[in-house]
């Protein structure tokens, strides 16, 4: 969104008119320093938006009663709004908060909290499995059983649609949404599919599995 804010006068226009329905009185320059942090720190809530949206596949009707938006905007995913919805109810919850003020990188745990928070208004709960081993074996049942699974992938290599390997330097949180025929996990980095062969998980890497009651 920042970038978008940033380059594009239409999507500026509207992430503006979309952030004072949170913010009324936010600048400009608030405005940008907010979708920022949401750049920097943002890749679990967009894993828990992720995980959202598949929980609802084939059913518009049922996300916008429960909240209180549309599922799609212009014949996609109603992204933004929920990414911002989800982050501006951590912020406004005063829970994940980094030394900024501002809502923090995520773990598992903390994204427990985040979902549940956000959640509570809703009718709905979520509950989260910690260290999932999750593999070619499994997967089917675990997800098939309602499961959302979620990797936290640590300096390591992800690969894209023609094996252009991409380095992840640090933590990232992305949703699970399949695997290959041989084997590989197959990801979903802010909206872009990545690939991570099972050989390049190490102990600092670890599954999550969320379920949605």
């Amino acid at each position: 969104m920042i970038n978008d804010y940033r380059t594009n006068a239409q999507r500026r226009r509207e992430l503006t008119e979309l952030m004072r329905e949170y913010y009324p009185n936010m600048s400009d320059r608030e405005i940008a320093e907010y979708l920022s942090n949401i750049n920097h720190v943002g890749c679990g809530y967009v894993a828990l938006v992720n995980t959202i949206f598949m929980q609802f596949e084939g059913d518009p009707e049922g996300f916008e009663r429960t909240f209180g938006f549309p599922m799609y905007q212009d014949g996609d995913f109603n992204y933004d709004r929920l990414l911002l919805d989800l982050y501006v109810t951590t912020d406004k919850a005063g829970i994940n908060l980094g030394y900024n003020g501002l809502p923090e990188g995520t773990l598992a745990e903390s994204r427990n909290e985040i979902i549940n928070n956000y959640l509570s208004d809703k009718g709905m709960t979520a509950t989260t499995d910690y260290r999932v081993d999750v593999n070619a074996g499994n997967y089917s049942d675990i997800t098939s059983d309602g499961g959302k699974v979620v990797i936290s992938f640590r300096y390591g290599n992800m690969y894209d649609a023609n094996g252009v390997p991409h380095y992840i330097d640090g933590g990232h949180a992305m949703v699970v949404t399949g695997m290959t025929d041989d084997g590989r996990y197959i990801v979903s980095s802010w909206g872009e599919e990545y690939f991570i062969n099972p050989s390049d998980l190490n102990g600092d890497d670890s599954f999550s599995v969320i379920h949605y009651n």
